[in-house]
């Protein structure tokens, strides 16, 4: 059963709590490496009968250090992720009218590298009244309000790490290994790009 905080009879009382946490994913999203991927593919065409789609001066191109594969769960994936929550309490009142009241907020912070947009902040406000009309009747009043911030990367939220599985590990992610620019392609086909593109969704939900 869930109970909500009342107000006591007495002096205002405060209470302060600060968390700070930290979150990082439970596992890896694991994928074959470039060589496994273009052999798979060239294999699949020597099973039709057709021009492998990777030939041997590209996979020797990869093998010599002269092109980068590309690993893409850590490309997209920079944890720990911040989280923390503050909150203020008081209570108090007399024997006719005793109240509580709280403010809170909470934050946490996007788990995809130099992800600003799904940073999540919520905000809570509470305030509970009760009042002794007489000795056998007593009136309550709740009021509670909640706001949460979020917002997605343009093209939708949530499927940048299933990219992690099927994307090429011969597209790089970022252009010269910099994670401020992300690699060539249009920006639905390369999921930094999604992340760190302007376009964004704003949701506010009471």
């Amino acid at each position: 059963m869930v109970t909500t905080k009342r107000g006591k009879t007495g002096k205002p009382a405060f209470n302060v709590t600060t968390t700070q946490s930290f979150q990082s994913p439970t596992k890896k999203v694991r994928s074959a490496n470039v060589f496994d991927y273009m052999n798979v593919l060239n294999a699949s065409r020597a099973l039709d009968g057709t021009d492998p789609d990777f030939p041997s001066d590209l996979i020797a191109s990869f093998r010599n250090g002269d092109r980068r594969a590309e690993d893409w769960w850590d490309a997209l994936v920079d944890p720990p992720v911040e989280q923390s929550r503050h909150s203020v309490t008081m209570r108090g009142g007399t024997e006719k009218i005793r109240y509580f009241t709280s403010i809170g907020t909470a934050s946490q912070g996007g788990l995809l590298r130099g992800d600003d947009k799904t940073k999540l902040r919520q905000y809570n406000v509470r305030a509970n009244l009760d009042v002794s009309v007489t000795d056998n009747f007593e009136v309550g009043l709740d009021l509670s309000l909640r706001e949460k911030y979020t917002q997605t990367p343009q093209g939708g939220a949530g499927g940048e790490l299933g990219y992690v599985a099927f994307t090429s590990p011969l597209q790089e992610a970022y252009i010269g290994g910099d994670y401020r620019y992300p690699g060539e392609g249009w920006s639905h086909l390369n999921p930094a790009a999604r992340i760190l593109s302007p376009g964004t969704e704003n949701i506010l939900q009471m």
